[in-house]
């Protein structure tokens, strides 16, 4: 489904006219808290690593962040373990480690979402890894009515309908907590998660009676974790 249609739908559903820009931010909030808490969408790139060279950079623009790593291999699918930053780093203050002669990397840590570490220094080029993450909804800020949500079928409509409605029309936190929407939303949510979790496609853990919290922004908005 596409961004148009989705703005749609939440229209359709909402009792009052709203402004298409708050009914984007909706779809925002609620598209990426689903993801967040299902994890139901993964997505992969390549990393070139550049011989005798530790530091890397990433220039993937999907929305990576360390924190959402599920995997990172070689394109032989041999698993490259995810270490802290600052301990890669420590390997090579004052003692700079050589590279290791035809030898992937064994470690690799992240110092934000575009650049990091290996261990040891890849010998020669042509070193690629492959990083799978959590990705989280698509960016929407270009307002590109073609633009497809990330969000399985099954699950996009009520989405819509139930999450970024009841945020659209409710702006404060307490009516949007005591929003019956709302509730439905955080209850496809919780039952949306237990099932990627029995499916093997999500190793989080199910929902804690913490989440769902919505706190206000500065806009006078809401957010949550």
């Amino acid at each position: 489904m596409n961004l148009r249609r989705a703005i749609q739908i939440v229209r359709q559903s909402a009792k009052s006219n709203i402004d298409d820009d708050i009914v984007i931010d909706a779809i925002a909030l609620a598209g990426n808290y689903f993801l967040r808490k299902t994890k139901m969408d993964d997505k992969e790139f390549l990393l070139e690593l550049d011989a005798d060279e530790e530091e890397f950079r990433i220039s993937h623009e999907g929305g990576f962040h360390p924190s959402k790593l599920i995997l990172v291999e070689t394109t032989f699918f041999q698993e490259v373990e995810h270490s802290n930053y600052r301990d890669i780093a420590s390997k090579y203050a004052g003692n700079p480690a050589p590279a290791v002669e035809s030898s992937y990397p064994r470690c690799i840590g992240f110092r934000n979402s575009v650049s990091g570490l290996v261990f040891p220094r890849p010998a020669s080029d042509n070193k690629t890894l492959r990083i799978t993450y959590h990705a989280p909804l698509v960016n929407m800020e270009d307002h590109d009515d073609n633009k497809t949500l990330n969000i399985p079928d099954e699950y996009l409509y009520e989405v819509l309908t139930y999450g970024a409605t009841a945020v659209a029309e409710h702006r404060v936190p307490d009516a949007l907590f005591q929003n019956d929407a709302w509730q439905k939303f955080l209850q496809l949510t919780k039952e949306a998660k237990e099932e990627s979790a029995v499916a093997g496609t999500s190793g989080s853990s199910l929902m804690s009676s913490s989440e769902g919290a919505i706190y206000p922004n500065k806009e006078g908005g809401v957010r949550w974790h």
